[in-house]
């Protein structure tokens, strides 16, 4: 008797433990963060916009904000897509924020980039990547290897990605167009 209840309280305390830590995985990685670029003069802030009564953090409406670094000067504002995963890379002249998904996935955005007109989105067929060849198992293949922006006479010009299969990049005036091959940086 003494045994099956021994082994009841361990069944309670492990589910509890598993339930303690799923709850702190859910909200882990949607904190706010901050991201300054390259060369310290602006700053992009995500923050959770509306919480929209909802209890789990991958369900709340979140913000990115751009400032001046020198005096707090917004910038732009967008809203923004929270993957869980917190950080980015801000331009030097602070007109895009990206962001990127370490993880490949067939379908959905590997790269997102924002700036004050919107947001555009790139997938594994936008980038030209496909499965083949990546590492890692069937859910968390890792296609990825840097990314940067390149400034140009006017301020941001491209937006690289070093992938496994290549370098691709993503050139961001006057449209924002995926290029296979990049100029001499």
């Amino acid at each position: 008797m003494a045994f099956r209840a021994s082994l009841r309280l361990v069944f309670l305390l492990i589910l509890t433990l598993a339930w303690r830590c799923a709850a702190a995985a859910d909200v882990a990685g949607y904190r706010p963060f901050e991201v300054k670029s390259g060369n310290r003069q602006y700053i992009a802030r995500v923050f959770v916009a509306d919480k929209q009564g909802a209890e789990r953090a991958w369900q709340w409406r979140y913000r990115l904000q751009v400032v001046s670094a020198r005096d707090e000067a917004i910038q732009w504002e967008s809203d923004y897509v929270h993957d869980g995963h917190p950080g980015g890379d801000l331009s030097d002249d602070g007109r895009y924020f990206a962001n990127t998904s370490a993880w490949y996935h067939d379908s959905g955005q590997l790269v997102r980039i924002y700036h004050a007109q919107g947001q555009h989105q790139f997938t594994a067929a936008d980038l030209h990547i496909d499965a083949a060849g990546l590492q890692g198992t069937e859910s968390h293949r890792i296609w990825l290897d840097d990314v940067h922006f390149v400034n140009g006479a006017s301020g941001a010009d491209r937006f690289v990605v070093e992938t496994l299969q290549g370098t691709r990049c993503i050139r961001l005036r006057p449209e924002m167009v995926v290029e296979d091959t990049c100029e001499e940086e």
